[in-house]
Formats: C-alpha cells, sequence, structure tokens
C-alpha cells in the first residue's frame, strides 16, 4: 500500500471499526452500501470534487488535508448511518479544519491528542448545524460505541470506573458517548473547560481549548501514578503523520509521555 501521511483521522474511527472487527473477522466484503453513492454524498456534503477511496484494506477512516482525499473502509456489518457518520465527521475535516491542524504540535510542543478531541467537538457541532439529517448518524453511531461489552475504549483497565481516567479522556468520552453513560467531572474547573470546548466555533477556540485541557493535564494529572499517561489512550485515531494502516496498531501503544515525534496514529 502506498504510504500517506498527515491524515487527520477522528478520535473515533478506528475505535468503531475495532468493535465493528469483534463482530465479524470478514474485513474484504461491505454490509451491501453502495460505495459509489457514498463518494457522491461525500462530494456533495464538502461542495467539492474529492477523491473517495474506499480501502478493504483500511483499518480506519481519514481525510488527507493535502491532497483533498477521503479514505473509508469497506467492512461487513458496516450499516449505512454507521458509514455515513464515518463521511459526516470526515467531510466535517474537509469543510472546517484547515491545513496547520498538522503543525499544532511542533508549534505549541503539545500533544495533538487534545487538539483531537477538541477539533472534533467544535466540526461535529459545525457539521451538525450545516446539515441536520447528521444529528441521527452520530446518534447511532455514538450509540454503538457505548457498547459496554465491545469496550473499544478498553475502559476495564479502570473496572469501568471512569473517574480513574484523566480529565481529557472523560471529556473526549462525555462528548462522543456522553448521552450514554454518565461520566463524571471532580469540579468547577473541569465544568468550566468542557463549557470552553463545547462554545469553540473557530480553529482558533478549538487550539485555545486544547491548550488548556493540557495544561488541566500537567498541572494536575501528569505526575499521578494512575494517570501518567496522556489522554492518548481512549483516542482511536491521531491526526499528525503515519498512514490509515497503521492507525489501529500504533494507537493500542501507551504513551508514557507527553511529547511526539511528528510520526503519529493515522
Amino acid at each position: 500500500m502506498t504510504k500517506r501521511k498527515n491524515l487527520p483521522t477522528s478520535s473515533i474511527d478506528s475505535g468503531l471499526l475495532s468493535s465493528l472487527l469483534k463482530i465479524s473477522e470478514d474485513k474484504s466484503k461491505s454490509s451491501g452500501v453502495n460505495v459509489n453513492s457514498k463518494s457522491g454524498l461525500a462530494k456533495l456534503m464538502a461542495a467539492e470534487n474529492l477523491d473517495v477511496i474506499h480501502d478493504p484494506k483500511m483499518t480506519t477512516a481519514a481525510f488527507d488535508l493535502k491532497t483533498r482525499t477521503v479514505y473509508l473502509p469497506i467492512m461487513k456489518d458496516m450499516t449505512g448511518y454507521m458509514y455515513d457518520a464515518f463521511i459526516a465527521h470526515e467531510i466535517s475535516h474537509a469543510l472546517y479544519t484547515p491545513d496547520s491542524y498538522t503543525k499544532f504540535e511542533k508549534k505549541t510542543k503539545i500533544p495533538t491528542v487534545f487538539l483531537n478531541i477538541t477539533e472534533d467537538v467544535r466540526i461535529e457541532k459545525l457539521i451538525k448545524r450545516k446539515y441536520p439529517g447528521t444529528k441521527k448518524d452520530f446518534h447511532h453511531f455514538y450509540k454503538t460505541l457505548s457498547d459496554r461489552n465491545l469496550d473499544f475504549f478498553d475502559l476495564k483497565r479502570v473496572n469501568f470506573d471512569l473517574s480513574e481516567l484523566p480529565f481529557a479522556d472523560r471529556a473526549n468520552l462525555h462528548f462522543k458517548i456522553g448521552p450514554f453513560v454518565t461520566v463524571p467531572f471532580k469540579n468547577k474547573e473541569e465544568q468550566e473547560l468542557l463549557s470552553i470546548a463545547e462554545d469553540a466555533e473557530t480553529f482558533d477556540e478549538a487550539q485555545i481549548a486544547a491548550k488548556l485541557f493540557y495544561e488541566y493535564w500537567a498541572k494536575h494529572e501528569k505526575d499521578k501514578k494512575s494517570q501518567q499517561q496522556t489522554p492518548q489512550q481512549l483516542q482511536t485515531g491521531k491526526t499528525q503523520g503515519g498512514t490509515p494502516s497503521q492507525a489501529k496498531t500504533n494507537q493500542q501503544q501507551p504513551s508514557g509521555n507527553d511529547g511526539d515525534d511528528g510520526q503519529g496514529d493515522g
């Protein structure tokens, strides 16, 4: 497979695919979804002639900001609303995420995982506003992700006690599966940070929220033995470097530091 770099993969993409892999190990067959119609849907939503590649070898969906290419997996048991949620998320990157996204970590020395969380909140809000019909797709999408039996967020490692997770991890869960799972927050400062991320309308505001998330982690959680890692373990795709096929494999490796070599997952 040709190497594809700098694909801004969402924090949910390969996680959903991980859950689907647990349902079926046949990755070569589609669920009967018309991929040609989905390609057309992606182009219409983006209002540009994007390249759309459906690849059964891929383990995640992704969008390449530079080549304007959407990469989508082909998998058995992927329902229409799941496919549409994938498309909506990646097209929201196409519409709203600037090229400077990939330069965030180098510029700020803050792991991109923090921006991955806050930018996903922003772009999904904007795509739902632009295309209200996607609200139903995302609802079903996240309902699938919240299935405790699938546990693609690997919450068994904390015995499903979400209070043991770093704030950024809990925020990520709140914004994605909050309607289906009660996510605890510990103080007023955490609630205020949630509001800042939720209210972000511009990319600059998403970056500010990411910096505040990082500063909170560095001040309150970085040195705690139970929370030494950055909140990368709940992210199912990072946004800087790597190839789509690497995203799921690399993401399973724990991060013991708060840095990045510029060659992250997906």
